[in-house]
């Protein structure tokens, strides 16, 4: 009978280690789970000023319809993730800074919020929306986006002007390099500002480009 119970007590005292020590385990890995780094999401955003504006491109194409149809990324960068290059043949995908939507449309975005300021124009739509009989259809092919924290990003875009009322076109490259303000490994504002900059010239060259063959 003794022997008994003194089985019986350690297959309780059994039982019970093996709960606690679930129950450890599972409050380990809830306090692990709460403590997961918050992710980070960004925008680009217009970097034209009123300063900027040359009144004279935009005389003439305040009326113009214009379409963003598309935007084609290097698919290297073309993630949820912000991608940045560690080494000359390695890159970082960064699981915690992220973009607030596809970058192809936030390049398209600010893109089109450029063009609307430096053609004095807000008859501007972009993809996925239709042209809807617009006067001018824009293309870019984003070749190279690049992102070195500590020193610069860089942008190699292709980009075409379709005059749809010929079916006249123009095309042009756009290589853009631009130092980061305040650059630092974990500085990421100040790396998207910078590719912010870069848009602003493809923005103005596309501006100009559409302004020149309006009056042709």
């Amino acid at each position: 009978m003794f022997n008994q119970y003194l089985m019986l007590n350690k297959v309780s005292l059994s039982i019970l280690f093996r709960l606690s020590a679930l129950a450890i385990s599972a409050l380990a890995m809830a306090s692990f789970a709460g403590t997961n780094p918050k992710a980070n999401f960004y925008t680009l955003n217009s970097q034209i000023s009123n300063e900027t504006i040359d009144e004279n491109l935009n005389k003439n194409t305040s009326n113009l319809t214009i379409h963003i149809a598309s935007v084609v990324m290097d698919e290297t960068v073309d993630k949820p993730q912000l991608v940045i290059r560690t080494t000359q043949n390695q890159v970082e995908i960064l699981e915690q800074q992220r973009w607030a939507q596809p970058l192809k449309n936030e390049i398209s975005r600010v893109v089109a919020e450029h063009l609307s300021v430096l053609l004095g124009t807000n008859k501007i739509t972009t993809y996925p929306l239709a042209a809807n009989k617009s006067d001018y259809i824009v293309t870019i092919q984003v070749q190279n986006f690049e992102s070195k924290p500590s020193e610069n990003v860089q942008m190699r875009a292709y980009w075409t002007v379709r005059r749809t009322l010929d079916n006249f076109q123009t095309s042009n490259t756009l290589a853009a390099m631009q130092a980061i303000s305040n650059a630092s490994p974990s500085n990421y504002d100040a790396l998207i500002m910078a590719h912010n900059q870069n848009l602003s010239r493809l923005s103005a060259d596309i501006a100009k480009s559409i302004a020149v063959i309006s009056i042709n």
